[in-house]
């Protein structure tokens, strides 16, 4: 594994505990104020939606409650409604990352040929300008919080 990246198994049990409706309640939310936004890459892939407020019902403010430990993070939630659904593709970020899987798998690759499927419970911190492609396996919520750290 790189020094880039760091990849967690089972770190973060709480987020295994996240409901398919307070992630509904969510992007109902999010959509009603126009703070969300749906990627789309082609008409027949299953659409992922990104929100960014901080408003997080039921047991999604648990989850960030045992992420962040009482720390102020900017948190974005991935939801995606199927395989293959669209993602950003292969990007870096400005900000070092934590990514915690809560709901389905995603695969992350890095330029460097490592690939790792994060599951309920996993994380992986990913360093600034660091290069990752993801690729939701499936129906998933996936958290994903930048600095502090």
């Amino acid at each position: 594994m790189s020094e880039d990246y760091k990849v967690t198994r089972n770190h973060y049990p709480g987020v295994k505990n996240v409901t398919w409706s307070d992630v509904i309640e969510k992007l109902g939310n999010e959509f009603s104020g126009k703070f969300a936004k749906t990627i789309y890459e082609e008409s027949f892939i299953s659409p992922t939606f990104v929100t960014n407020t901080p408003y997080f019902p039921g047991t999604i403010g648990d989850a960030y409650d045992e992420i962040t430990e009482g720390k102020s993070m900017f948190m974005h939630t991935y939801t995606s409604l199927g395989s293959d659904a669209a993602t950003f593709g292969r990007h870096n970020d400005a900000e070092d990352v934590l990514i915690v899987q809560s709901i389905g798998k995603v695969l992350y690759s890095f330029d460097d040929g490592n690939s790792y499927i994060l599951r309920p419970g996993d994380s992986v911190f990913i360093k600034k300008e660091v290069y990752h492609d993801p690729v939701a396996l499936g129906p998933r919520f996936t958290l994903s919080l930048s600095n502090p750290f």
